[in-house]
């Protein structure tokens, strides 16, 4: 069995089985694991894990006091074929680093309740916190002291595609260059 993403985003997976095609462009998460569970069973872990990295998701935390601001980086990065959380302050952040496993973290570094500032130093003091980039997102010109407080990288806001492209290919493993549609620019 050989898996092939068609559209670079994982929504559209070309299965080749004994020399059968058959191409599905909405297969559900049950279709993949069931697909997932057979590879394992019928020829090994190296298969399945082969198939579990084909099928990863880029997974973003994203820290952002702003609604606004926060729906339209959650709206890009899933378009870019990323999975976002969403955080509204800097204690809801390390709650759901504490929970989940990013590739990415994007820290507002000025929020209620709990600054980006210490929120990140938080998370690196946690487990994978010290390896995990943080990308400081700033209005202002406020990247040495996000760099100062244990921040991979600074992007200003507000969020567009051209900003948060290079950040993913930069801090992660993604790969989706596809061009957005000329409506998502």
């Amino acid at each position: 069995m050989i898996l092939n993403r068609m559209d670079g985003r994982g929504g559209s997976v070309q299965v080749v089985y004994h020399g059968a095609t058959n191409v599905n462009r909405d297969m559900s998460r049950l279709s993949l694991c069931t697909i997932f569970i057979f590879q394992l069973l019928s020829h090994g872990i190296v298969h399945a894990i082969a198939f579990a990295m084909l099928t990863k998701r880029i997974r973003v935390l994203v820290a952002e006091d702003d609604e606004a601001n926060a729906r339209v980086a959650r709206t890009i990065l899933e378009r870019l074929g990323c999975a976002a959380d969403l955080a509204t302050n800097g204690v809801e952040a390390i709650e759901y680093f504490g929970r989940h496993t990013y590739d990415l973290i994007l820290m507002d570094w000025q929020m209620p309740v709990m600054d980006g500032i210490e929120a990140t130093a938080r998370i690196r003091g946690m487990p994978h916190g010290k390896t995990t980039p943080i990308v400081g997102t700033t209005s202002r010109g406020d990247h040495a002291e996000c760099l100062a407080a244990g921040m991979n990288d600074v992007v200003p806001k507000p969020f567009l595609f051209e900003k948060l492209r290079p950040v993913l290919a930069r801090w992660t493993n993604w790969t989706n260059w596809k061009e957005p549609d000329v409506a998502e620019a």
